[in-house]
């Protein structure tokens, strides 16, 4: 099965991905509390994806979630996944994709 990459932005897009990338770190900070960890951890994941879109470096290191925004480093500790690695190989990975697309 052969895909072509068409995850190419326009600058318009960039400009649409960092409007929403600022909204949803307002909504990371709103919801810093100690009650708000599972919310927290869901927009944590949105804003690293959304800097990603923006062109801005992100990305995941040793527990934690990263931002390069231009006014500087942010970053959060995220909770370990509550399972272990299973061990599955690439083969499998995408295999079980396949089939939950199937399902």
């Amino acid at each position: 099965m052969e895909h072509k990459c068409v995850w190419r932005l326009t600058d318009e897009q960039r400009a649409e991905a960092l409007g929403g990338l600022k909204d949803a770190l307002a909504e990371v900070e709103a919801h810093d509390g100690p009650d708000d960890r599972e919310v927290r951890r869901l927009l944590v994941l949105s804003v690293v994806a959304l800097a990603a879109v923006a062109g801005l470096e992100s990305g995941f290191a040793g527990g934690r979630a990263f931002i390069e925004l231009p006014t500087g480093q942010v970053s959060w500790s995220l909770s370990i996944h509550s399972r272990p690695w299973d061990h599955s190989l690439t083969q499998q990975k995408h295999d079980r994709v396949r089939e939950f697309l199937a399902s």
